[in-house]
């Protein structure tokens, strides 16, 4: 395979990760590790692998994710290839959180990622690293890291001109002042987030975004438009088929917390209500609520 050809598909390749497009994702790799063996290019087959491994992930196959990243990762120490090694490491890195909640091992292997990832001056994979490690913290009730973390991967992502990327940290940002009951802070990060992410909306991060309005408008006991606006997140998963990783504790909470508020009957109302409501909708829906929120 020429170089020529081998960059074009890298290029398909991380257009269709930042689309959240696995499907095609899957056939780039697929054809990428078929040429990579054929023409005895050894960093093409472990891109191959790690292409393979995201999309793993992303489907909710953790063994079929881990059995590919172990490929890339080996590749790419025989070839001392940083930015593999790297890339590889952030990404095993996201497994225990992701499928187990295990904030303590996603943290260590975040921290050991680091120094790979500083090594290879490449200002996104930093961005990527930081944002995630700040997320491990979050979970782990770390708020000032959470924040420290989030914050600069946000402006790193926006000086790299990928405000979706940083729309994604914004919302991190809004819940962590949400659980520290600093409701003008997550207010103005939810709209920072907003902004960021109807720029370049994917269906994955505008349905984490929608899920942050719901727990905010839960933690200002907003009961019923808590459940509405969860009916839509719910409808909205199901209609472009984003799926659910592992709940975060928080989340599952304030589930549990709106069904305890309402008959059987007044649920279904507000279930009807929420998922007649359009994504335009809860832009408008939050500002409302904000109003309320003790400044």
């Amino acid at each position: 395979m020429s170089k020529a050809r081998s960059n074009a598909l890298h290029t398909t390749a991380r257009v269709a990760l930042a689309a959240s497009d696995f499907a095609s994702l899957e056939r780039i790799a697929r054809e990428l590790e078929k040429s990579g063996l054929s023409a005895g290019d050894q960093d093409d087959v472990g891109f191959a692998h790690y292409y393979l491994g995201v999309t793993h992930f992303w489907r909710g196959d953790r063994s079929a994710a881990e059995d590919e990243y172990r490929k890339g990762l080996e590749i790419f120490k025989r070839l001392q290839d940083r930015e593999g090694i790297a890339e590889v490491m952030v990404a095993q890195a996201a497994i225990p959180l992701h499928f187990d909640l295990d904030a303590e091992t996603a943290r260590h292997r975040y921290e050991a990622a680091l120094p790979a990832v500083r090594q290879t001056a490449e200002p996104k994979l930093l961005a990527i690293a930081l944002g995630r490690l700040g997320e491990v913290c979050h979970y782990s009730a770390d708020y000032e890291s959470a924040l420290g973390y989030a914050m600069e991967s946000a402006n790193t992502f926006l000086a790299l001109e990928m405000p979706a990327s940083a729309g994604v940290q914004f919302v991190n940002v809004a819940h962590v002042h949400t659980l520290r009951r600093e409701y003008a802070a997550a207010r103005d990060a939810m709209r920072r987030a907003r902004d960021c992410l109807w720029q370049k909306p994917t269906t994955r991060r505008v349905a984490y975004y929608l899920e942050m309005c719901v727990t905010f408008t839960a933690a200002l006991h907003q009961w019923e438009t808590a459940a509405r606006l969860l009916a839509f997140v719910n409808r909205y998963r199901y209609d472009y088929d984003v799926p659910r990783s592992a709940l975060p504790p928080w989340f599952t909470e304030n589930v549990e917390r709106i069904s305890a508020r309402f008959t059987t009957e007044r649920q279904a109302e507000l279930e009807r209500e929420g998922e007649a409501l359009t994504l335009e909708d809860v832009p408008e829906v939050i500002a409302r609520v904000a109003l309320d929120a003790p400044r």
